[in-house]
């Protein structure tokens, strides 16, 4: 399903991923993080290891994926991201993420759906040298996916891909399909500023 298509890896990290999808598909990657020194090892990586496809890498900045709106994508994914983000972060990129997708296109995120955690509390994570983790309530993924003008389907994977020691967060996998008939929001998403 994935050869010769537009596929964006948000949150890529070292571009494993994406990397996987360009020589295995032949797919136009773009590589999207917030770490310039990550993507700088992802692009050098790249150079070694492409044999097909192609990949571009982007920093996602404060505009979030505002610099995309003119791409389409076939394909979106995003695993293991999104919990590092507050609610309302969250909500914005899984919006954009949408808007991004063109007709009958299809995406495969992860995102928490339940947590303990109150809230980000940076000095206890400094303090305990922890990480904050967050979560958006599933009916809210689905209410945001409906829309944004796809069809999202939730699958609750308990602790699976955020599991460990003292972890109390589920995670779900949403499986999204950008509708044919829905006008493009292209442009009015919403942003943070």
């Amino acid at each position: 399903h994935l050869n010769d298509k537009m596929v964006l890896d948000f949150g890529c990290g070292l571009g494993r991923l994406a990397f996987a999808f360009a020589n295995t598909f032949n797919s136009r990657v773009t590589c999207v993080d917030q770490s310039v020194h990550h993507l700088s090892i992802a692009q050098a990586e790249w150079a070694r290891r492409k044999t097909s496809g192609t990949v571009e890498f982007v920093v996602s900045g404060p505009d979030l994926l505002s610099s995309m709106t003119l791409k389409q994508f076939d394909f979106v994914h995003s695993v293991i991201v999104l919990q590092h983000m507050v609610p309302a972060l969250q909500t914005v990129y899984l919006e954009q993420m949408c808007d991004l997708l063109a007709p009958g296109g299809k995406g495969w995120i992860q995102i928490p759906h339940k947590t303990e955690d109150p809230g980000c509390d940076l000095d206890e994570s400094v303090r305990n040298g922890g990480m904050q983790m967050h979560s958006t309530p599933i009916y809210a993924i689905k209410n945001l996916f409906r829309r944004r003008g796809c069809r999202a389907r939730v699958e609750d994977v308990g602790n699976a891909f955020v599991g460990g020691t003292g972890v109390s967060l589920a995670s779900a996998i949403v499986t999204i399909t950008k509708l044919q008939s829905v006008p493009s929001t292209r442009g009015r998403g919403r942003h943070l500023s």
